[in-house]
């Protein structure tokens, strides 16, 4: 019998959401079949099915928010009874036996602390390279198969047909808009009108709870990816036009009585647009951000930096690293690469506060975290020993954990480990930006905006290209002399440009 339980799935998870049941009890299931999706740290994941059998119980509702080794449910032969011995010995037995396709079914059972993800189970999930997958046998990440499922496309169609044996979501996006979704041999689904429209996992359990489809919210606002509160918005439009219908049908029903102090009340009342629940990373951004308010003593620093000659040697370099060689190459690479050059000389800023021990812990390893702007959100992955990379390794590992990000193909360890953090919300215009520490780490860079300024050069003003960096830190253990000494060495790396190339 295999116990059903919510893995950790990273070293910071205490919690996730279950988002759907993919079987109803007494449903048969077979060893592979995914049985169930939960939502972690900005993650969706699956657990399968370790064995053939039927689903025996589920002990947990689609919606709910459960600790980390929560018994969701059990899969097991047709009569079995399922009880904490049973389960556990069968469970136990399972654990080491079992080498699925990297889902969470091997999770540990609650009764024992729940073990960290190995490095196997790490590389599963996250798409193995192909040739070390074994021949015939199709992977796909969790976000992939469900795509394909709920699209009514065979994961095995999606890989022949991109020559592939591991399927990401990108492969299951393209085969939908290639048209290939309308076969119907590999789309049963055929009142489906619109095959662009896709949802999030609990956007559909919440579609699905109100008698509604994806797809026809996707059509009245007009979007193609929809998320819960599409959703939302669409059944509170649905809500308000059929009450103006029934007062049309019916114009005495309005205006029989008088109104009650309560819907004087509500007349006055500024409208509501929705209610948006907080849940899934979004919950975790709000928990993490109330914890710095609460706890953190921030303070942000800023300097105006001159980049005019950064931006000559990106110009100049771009060519010859792009178009000739293939190599990306990124301006925040070379912010990346002034930042991991001065932490080892300001070790407070490369730590971590022990609440607990009252100790702050310095490290020699300088691992950032790069924040980058997703339709799941904030995600902040980690590029680790950044100090030993060159500026063309950092735009490669950039662009690396950028693709990992937008193919929703990161693995718990991708989002651990940071030691220092930087966000770049020039990309997205900020002139000024005071980003919130990540925690545990005492500081993090904000990088904003170049804009165009004047600037003297040799007694003549001359036309200059300018960015202001923020430096946000915890000042209950950084000076604040230290920070500014470190913003100033960043700036001035940047200001010469051509000694980050050493």
């Amino acid at each position: 019998m295999q116990k059903l339980t919510l893995p950790k799935s990273g070293q910071s998870m205490t919690e996730g959401t279950l988002l759907e049941w993919h079987a109803d009890v007494g449903d048969p299931v077979s060893e592979g079949d995914p049985v169930l999706d939960f939502e972690t740290d900005k993650m969706v994941s699956e657990i399968v099915a370790n064995q053939d059998g039927v689903l025996l119980e589920r002990e947990v509702e689609a919606g709910e928010t459960i600790p980390v080794g929560t018994v969701l449910g059990y899969v097991g032969s047709e009569g079995e009874t399922p009880s904490d011995g049973d389960a556990t010995e069968a469970d136990a037995t399972d654990a080491g036996a079992d080498e699925s396709d990297g889902s969470a079914a091997d999770a540990g059972t609650p009764a024992e602390p729940t073990p960290e993800p190995t490095p196997e189970m790490a590389a599963l999930s996250t798409d193995e390279p192909a040739a070390e997958t074994p021949e015939g046998v199709v992977r796909a990440t969790p976000t992939a198969r469900r795509e394909a499922r709920e699209a009514g496309v065979e994961i095995d169609a999606v890989a022949a047909a991109f020559d592939t044996n591991q399927v990401t979501p990108s492969h299951v996006e393209q085969h939908l808009r290639r048209g290939s979704a309308n076969d119907p041999t590999t789309r049963p689904d055929t009142d489906r009108t619109d095959e662009d429209i896709l949802g999030s996992p609990w956007a559909r359990v919440v579609a699905s709870e109100n008698d509604v489809t994806v797809q026809r919210v996707g059509e009245y606002l007009g979007k193609d990816r929809i998320r819960e509160r599409d959703v939302r918005k669409f059944l509170d439009a649905s809500v308000a036009t059929e009450e103006a219908s029934a007062e049309a049908a019916d114009p005495s029903a309005s205006t029989t009585e008088s109104p009650t102090e309560a819907e004087v009340e509500a007349e006055t009342a500024p409208s509501v647009r929705e209610e948006i629940q907080i849940t899934g990373g979004e919950k975790v951004m709000l928990d993490q951000m109330s914890h710095v308010a609460q706890n953190y003593a921030s303070t942000t620093t800023a300097a105006r930096v001159d980049v005019t000659d950064l931006l000559d040697l990106y110009g100049s370099l771009k060519p010859t690293w792009v178009e000739e060689q293939g190599d990306s190459l990124s301006l925040t690479a070379f912010v990346a690469r002034a930042v991991a050059q001065a932490l080892p000389d300001y070790a407070r800023l490369n730590a971590e506060y022990l609440e607990d021990e009252n100790a702050l812990r310095t490290y020699d390893d300088v691992n950032l975290g790069i924040a980058v702007n997703s339709d799941d959100g904030l995600i902040v992955p980690t590029i680790r020993h950044a100090d030993r990379q060159s500026v063309r390794e950092l735009s490669r590992s950039i662009e690396t954990v950028a693709e990992k990000v937008e193919e929703r193909q990161l693995s718990p360890e991708d989002l651990e480990g940071a030691t220092f953090s930087i966000s770049n919300a020039g990309s997205l215009g900020a002139y000024i930006n005071t980003p919130q520490i990540n925690p545990p780490q005492t500081a993090i860079l904000g990088v904003c905006k170049i804009f165009d300024d004047a600037g003297v050069v040799d007694g003549e003003v001359v036309p200059r290209k300018r960015m202001h960096l923020c430096l946000t830190y915890d000042h209950r253990v950084i000076e604040g002399a230290t920070a500014v000494e470190f913003l100033q060495t960043v700036k001035s790396r940047l200001e010469s440009p051509s000694s980050l190339l050493s």
